[in-house]
């Protein structure tokens, strides 16, 4: 405790304590260094302590590395690996490689899925050890307006080198024969970068301009809700709050669309399923059972049909239904799918279609994986194809779908499937039997197996004429192509 060079009194216990001031040619006392100014001692912290210990650490290491320093650069013999050592600490330095300079150009074609042309100029350009940048215009198709603007044609493969257009297989070939291909494939990757009129790569799952493109349906919301007078209306005596009409929502769709009233009907239930259908490139088909499968693909063949014909129309002409049925696709986890493919490829479990002399996916081809391994002809009455003579549109469950199955070839029976001319010993069929007779066996197998799906009437005359042991004649009726309204 500081004494004062007063006199200080302390009370202990019931007496009283005087001290006298010191000798006045003594020193006065002082306290100590620390406790000055009556600053408390500073506490005692661990955290600081390991700070301060890391500091005095790295500045030690610090001076250590300046002083080597030095040394490693006037020694140009010894450069893979350096090592040295430090008292507590290894440090060991690896020079860093020479980097190997890009090359500047860039080789850039369009394919298409299930291309061999494709396939070969794959080949050719991993031959060569060349990079390359693919565009698989069935993956993005947004980009198979700028292969037609680029080209003049929607064939390909179609290749670049940078922005300069080369042609598609038969050029690449006359370059590779001529030996021009490796002079001019080295000028430029020796020359300039690409500039900004080369193809863009493809940025998988961002940057794609079809995903970035106003939704046609927000825009028809925002203008009803500008249009419509939504109010109190009293209707039937009864107050209606917030509503409008049925007439006026028509109108005002017909006047945004630019339509006709009766056009109406189809825009908006296409612009919600449009919308949906984009959300199908990331289904994991593998994931599904066999009845899911057919469920989903008996649902989607249905579906692709009313949106084909809304979007393109009903196909007139052979040629017509042939681009009907081949070209309007889907992508569908990342593969695209046809109506000729659902049908062919995956309901008929790879078959080839009717006049045609390949299989729909050949050996390597990822989609044959979903195809289904048990075929089951019936699936040819769940299938609408638009037109008349089609069986009617059904959508079908997973857990009922055999059976719903069943029920949709009854039905189809029943609405003059069938004809059976007693006199003349003839049934009269679908053409569908016709053209898929692989799928349902020879004529006789066919009427044993279509009595199952018969009502009595038919099936009673059915099995009289297979009974009696005369001849059966069949005949297949004329197809109605007409579109089914």
């Amino acid at each position: 405790i500081p004494i004062t060079p007063h006199s200080l009194s302390i009370m202990a216990s019931d007496s009283q304590v005087t001290l006298s001031p010191p000798h006045s040619l003594l020193p006065l006392p002082v306290p100590p260094h620390a406790f000055q100014n009556d600053v408390a001692p500073p506490a005692f912290s661990v955290g600081t302590f390991l700070r301060q210990r890391s500091t005095h650490l790295s500045a030690a290491i610090v001076k250590r590395v300046s002083s080597l320093r030095q040394s490693l650069q006037d020694d140009h013999h010894n450069r893979q690996v350096t090592e040295f050592n430090l008292s507590g600490v290894k440090v060991v330095a690896t020079p860093k490689p020479e980097k190997e300079p890009s090359p500047k150009g860039r080789v850039t074609f369009f394919s298409r899925s299930h291309c061999r042309d494709c396939t070969a100029v794959r080949s050719f350009l991993k031959e060569k050890r060349l990079r390359f940048v693919e565009i698989n215009v069935d993956v993005f198709r947004e980009r198979e307006r700028e292969l037609r603007e680029r080209t003049g044609t929607a064939s390909v493969p179609q290749i670049f080198f940078n922005e300069t257009f080369i042609g598609g297989l038969v050029a690449l070939n006359s370059l590779r024969n001529s030996g021009e291909f490796d002079r001019r494939a080295a000028e430029m990757l020796a020359g300039k970068l690409a500039g900004d009129d080369a193809l863009l790569p493809p940025a998988y799952g961002f940057d794609c301009p079809e995903e970035d493109r106003a939704d046609e349906l927000v825009a028809a919301v925002r203008v009803l809700r500008q249009r419509l007078p939504i109010q109190d209306r009293l209707k039937r005596m009864k107050m209606v709050k917030n509503c409008f009409e049925g007439n006026e929502l028509v109108d005002a769709l017909v006047h945004h669309f630019d339509c006709a009233r009766n056009e109406v009907r189809f825009r908006i239930p296409t612009l919600w399923y449009v919308n949906m259908t984009q959300d199908l490139q990331r289904v994991n088909l593998l994931e599904l059972s066999e009845n899911e499968k057919l469920a989903f693909f008996l649902n989607l063949y249905n579906a692709m049909v009313i949106h084909a014909v809304i979007s393109v129309g009903c196909p007139e002409g052979v040629i017509d239904r042939r681009s009907f049925f081949s070209d309007f696709q889907y992508l569908i986890g990342g593969h695209p799918y046809s109506l000729n493919i659902i049908k062919n490829g995956i309901l008929r479990c790879n078959r080839r279609s009717p006049y045609s002399l390949v299989k729909p996916f050949s050996t390597g081809d990822k989609r044959l994986e979903v195809a289904l391994v048990k075929f089951n002809p019936l699936f040819h009455f769940g299938l609408c194809n638009g037109t008349k003579s089609s069986p009617k549109v059904r959508f079908f469950l997973p857990h009922r779908v055999v059976d719903e199955l069943r029920g949709a070839a009854r039905e189809f029976f029943e609405n003059d499937g069938i004809e059976v001319d007693l006199e003349k010993r003839t049934v009269h069929l679908t053409r569908i039997f016709k053209w898929f007779s692989g799928d349902f066996g020879q004529e006789k197998e066919i009427l044993k197996w279509i009595i199952n799906y018969l009502d009595p009437n038919n099936a009673g005359l059915v099995t009289h004429l297979l009974g009696d042991y005369g001849p059966v004649y069949v005949s297949y009726q004329n197809y109605d192509w007409s579109i089914n309204s």
